[in-house]
This record gives structure tokens, C-alpha cells and sequence, in this order.
């Protein structure tokens, strides 16, 4: 604003006082004779400096708010196709928010009640205006204006400092804990909820490293996941680790951080922590449990399988083609059984870390070649086709890519329903040797896509089609990364799937 003399409160001027205001006045008039008699009344004003810019039409009225600063705002209630009330509404669209003064022909309480409710700070009637009255008019207007403008702020900066309060309270009163790092690692703030999960009042944390309280056998990966977010602002990272509590005892802590170093607000690492240590424990329970069963099922198994066999001879001597034909059905059920259960055991030995590899050097070409002829009986609707671009060599365990092919086409047999051709491919891309599984199947949904090899995950639209229990690819997953590889699916709903996995060629 332009005013010279900041004004607080206006008192009536005696004649001998002098107090002078420079005032940028922006008059909104169609009428070039008002203009100019409004000019001279200024001019005879006692307190006030004024200058004057004048505007004749709507539009050229919202360009000069658009682009000029004015501390009053005149404006003539008729103004050809627009009015004095259509400028005070538009004019806040333009941040043209200065005090308004409308000037009406005539006098009429009801429109200049109507201009006050939308923002003007008084109205004035043509014919009755006098040097005095305007002056009266404008100081009254500034003060009004500025009244309201202070008391918005208030009411905005009351908003503000409850909004923090109740934000505060919900952040302070979590059950899960809030911490702002440093760069190094440091505590600079932590939520009281560190007392109930890890035993440590704030004052405590606040002097600590978070890597000084994390489990030796974790540290190496929690520093590798902390280096690599440092690098890039805005990433975050997720991990489950062992942390150290008060009492002495591990907790089982699960953690969210974000690197918001680089924002101003922030510029720390935004730590978000929880205590899953019962889940934790009972997921190791399971995991245990599971492997008891697995064990205590594979001898009574191999002990069916083993009768099924003498039976099958048996028969064979008495040419009993119906009760091979039950036998044979019966050996087929279970060996699905016994690799279900083998599957249970490597869910087993993943969560617990004793899935072992036996490398070796192997050609993948005899090994695809192998595993297609094997599966070929599984169904006579199929057709496995296979191609090798040359014989790569690789150092793997034979048994368990052995083991993520036959899971691969399985599910190609499984999920392709009609008559088709399914190809398995091999190339080599980059030191890789990639392996393709195509099928014509019913196709993955993209939201299932990325969900797809996680343990026990099954499709929502096949769940009720197709039996498994959702396994088998999160075990080959685990196969393929153990190997230095990557597995991933390519899909179209309706149209079919290509599962891919890549193994690093021999050097």
C-alpha cells in the first residue's frame, strides 16, 4: 500500500491540525464528468492525499486489480452491461481484495446492505457526496478494512495453533512411534510412545544413534537400507529388525523411513516404528509347526508310496487292468501330496534360512529339454513346445531350477484351460541366460501382478477355478534371488501370461 501515515484510529481534525495521507484510489465510473468531479472533491479534502487512476469498463477494472496495488477501491453501481456488485463479487477471483466503496444514483438501503455483505466496507449516494463526506467515507473504509484484515488473521493464526494442537495430541498420543532423524542418525525428536515399546523415556532416546540399539546380525542391512536412502531425497525404505530394549530383552521392531531431508519444513529423516514382536513370534511358531508336520508326514508317505508300488506288480502279474488303472491313480495323488508337503518344508527352510543350494556347473538346453518330456503327460489337451538359443552354461543347483521350471509350466498347464500351445523359451540377454514360460491362459490382473510371489497370494478371479494354495511361485522366487536372478510375469487379463527368470551365465 501507498500510505504514507499508517493509520490506527481516525479522531475528528481540528482546523489548526494538520495530518496528511496519501491515498492510491482506483475509481471504477463510466462516466468521464463523475470522474472528474470526484477528482476535485478529493482535491478539497482536509486529511487525505489522493491519487487517482481511472478505469471506465468491467474489464479494464479487473486488469488494473490484476495488476496494480491500491489501498481504496470507488466504484459507480452502473456500469453498462455489468453493475458495481458484479466487480466487488469478480474482483476477489483477481486478488483485488482493497477496501470497495460502492457509489449508487440513488438511494437505496437494500443495495447497499447487499454490496456490504460481499465485501465492500461502505456505499455512498451520488447526489448527497460532499468533500467532507467522502473524506468521512474512505478513513472510515481504511479503517474497517484493516479492522477485518487483523481480525482474519487472528481467526486464521486460532485455526493454525488449534489445527497444530489437535495434530500434536493424535502424534503424541500414537500408539505407534514418530521420530525425526539427522543425516548421522541421530534422535533430534521422538513421540512419548518410545517408553511403551522400547522402555526408553524421550530424554533417554534423544541421546542415542538409532544403529546403537539395533541387533549386531541386523546392523549390516540396516546401514546398507540407511546409506541408500541418504542418496536420494524424498525415497523411503521399509524394514524388520531386532532392536534393543530397555530391559535388555529384543523386540521385533517394523519401521517406515523417509528421506525428507531436502525439504525445508522437515530436513530430517521421518522414522515411523511399531513393536510386532508377537506377530513375529507367531509367525515363527507357524513356521515351525509347519516344518514338524512337513517331516512327520514325508515317512508314512514314503511308506504309501512304497506299498503302491508293490501293489502295482502284484497286479501286473494278474493282468488286472482295473485295479492298475486305481493304482496308478492313487500314485499320482500321491506324489502331489508329497510335493505339497516338500513345498511346506522349503517355506520352512526359506523363513529359517536352511534352504541350502548344491552348485554346480549345468547346460540348460538338457535341462529344459528334460523337464518338457516329464511333463508332457500331464495333459494331452497341451502342447509344450521349447527352443534354445544355443546351450548357455550356469552355475546353479540343478534340482531347484529343475524345480522353478516345472512349478512355471505347471501353471501354464494349469491356468490355460482350452486347447493351446505352450512355448518355453530360451535366450541369452546381457550375461543372462532368460527363460520364458507362454501360455494362453486367463491372464493376471495388474493389481495382481506385483502381488503375485508373495507367500500363500492367490488371484482373486481364479481362487474359486483352480485349486493351490499359493506357494509355488513365492518358492521360486526365493530360488531365482538366491541364484543372483530375477523372476517376473508379463500379463494381460484374458489374453495369457509369460513368466520370465534369469540366472547370471558362467563366467
Amino acid at each position: 500500500m501507498e500510505i504514507k501515515l499508517q493509520i490506527d484510529r481516525f479522531s475528528p481534525m481540528t482546523s489548526d491540525t494538520s495530518r496528511t495521507n496519501t491515498i492510491k484510489i482506483l475509481l471504477i465510473d463510466d462516466d468521464k464528468d463523475d470522474y472528474m468531479l470526484t477528482k476535485k472533491m478529493l482535491k478539497k479534502t482536509k486529511m487525505i492525499s489522493a491519487t487517482v487512476q481511472w478505469v471506465s469498463s468491467f474489464k479494464d477494472a479487473l486488469d488494473a486489480c490484476l495488476h496494480n496495488s491500491f489501498d481504496v477501491v470507488l466504484v459507480d453501481y452502473k456500469m453498462g452491461t455489468h453493475n458495481g456488485i458484479d466487480i466487488i463479487r469478480d474482483s476477489k477471483k483477481y486478488n483485488c481484495n482493497n477496501p470497495f466503496i460502492l457509489l449508487t444514483g440513488i438511494q437505496d438501503e437494500q443495495l447497499g446492505i447487499k454490496a456490504i455483505r460481499l465485501g465492500a466496507e461502505d456505499y455512498l449516494v451520488k447526489g448527497e457526496i460532499t468533500p467532507g463526506l467522502l473524506e468521512k467515507s474512505i478513513l472510515y473504509s481504511l479503517e474497517r478494512y484493516q479492522v477485518r484484515v487483523k481480525e482474519q488473521e487472528l481467526r486464521e493464526k486460532h485455526i493454525l495453533e488449534e489445527s497444530e494442537k489437535h495434530f500434536r495430541s493424535l502424534i503424541e498420543n500414537s500408539a505407534d512411534g514418530i521420530a525425526l532423524l539427522n543425516k548421522e542418525g541421530i534422535f533430534t525428536y521422538i513421540t512419548p510412545s518410545i517408553k511403551h515399546i522400547l522402555g526408553y523415556s524421550q530424554e533417554e532416546a534423544l541421546k542415542m544413534n538409532a544403529l546403537d540399539i539395533v541387533h549386531p546380525e541386523d546392523k549390516t542391512n540396516y546401514e546398507k537400507k540407511f546409506n541408500e536412502l541418504l542418496k536420494k531425497k524424498g525415497s523411503y525404505t521399509l524394514a524388520l529388525m531386532r532392536v534393543k530394549h530397555k530391559n535388555g530383552s529384543w523386540r521385533w521392531i517394523e519401521s517406515s523411513v523417509s528421506n525428507m531431508l531436502h525439504d525445508p519444513h522437515i530436513q530430517h529423516l521421518v522414522l515411523n516404528f511399531r513393536d510386532v514382536t508377537t506377530r513375529v513370534k507367531l509367525q515363527q511358531l507357524k513356521d515351525e509347526f509347519l516344518s514338524i508336520a512337513s517331516h512327520e508326514l514325508k515317512t508314512p508317505l514314503t511308506t504309501i508310496k512304497g506299498y503302491i508300488q508293490l501293489l502295482e506288480k502284484y497286479f501286473q502279474k494278474l493282468d488286472d487292468q482295473k485295479a492298475l488303472k486305481y493304482i496308478h491313480q492313487s500314485d499320482i495323488y500321491v506324489d502331489k501330496l508329497n510335493q505339497l508337503i516338500s513345498d511346506l518344508l522349503d517355506i520352512s527352510r526359506i523363513q529359517s534360512g536352511r534352504m541350502l543350494l548344491h552348485l554346480e556347473e549345468i547346460q540348460l538346453c538338457p535341462l529344459i529339454k528334460k523337464t518338457v518330456k516329464a511333463l508332457q503327460h500331464l495333459s494331452s489337451k497341451h502342447t509344450l513346445k521349447y527352443t534354445c538359443t544355443g546351450n548357455p552354461k550356469v552355475i546353479a543347483d540343478k534340482e531347484r531350477i529343475e524345480q522353478v521350471l516345472t512349478n512355471l509350466i505347471s501353471n501354464a498347464i494349469k491356468y490355460s484351460p482350452e486347447q493351446c500351445t505352450i512355448l518355453i523359451n530360451l535366450t541369452k540377454k546381457q550375461g543372462f541366460a532368460q527363460i520364458s514360460v507362454q501360455d494362453q491362459g486367463v491372464g493376471i490382473p495388474k493389481a495382481d501382478q506385483k502381488h503375485l510371489f508373495q507367500r500363500f497370494y492367490r488371484v482373486e478371479n481364479v481362487v474359486n477355478k483352480f485349486s493351490g494354495l499359493g506357494i509355488g511361485l513365492y518358492i521360486s522366487r526365493e530360488i531365482i534371488e538366491r541364484h543372483k536372478g530375477r523372476i517376473w510375469v508379463e500379463s494381460d487379463e484374458g489374453k495369457g501370461s509369460t513368466f520370465y527368470f534369469t540366472l547370471p551365465l558362467q563366467n
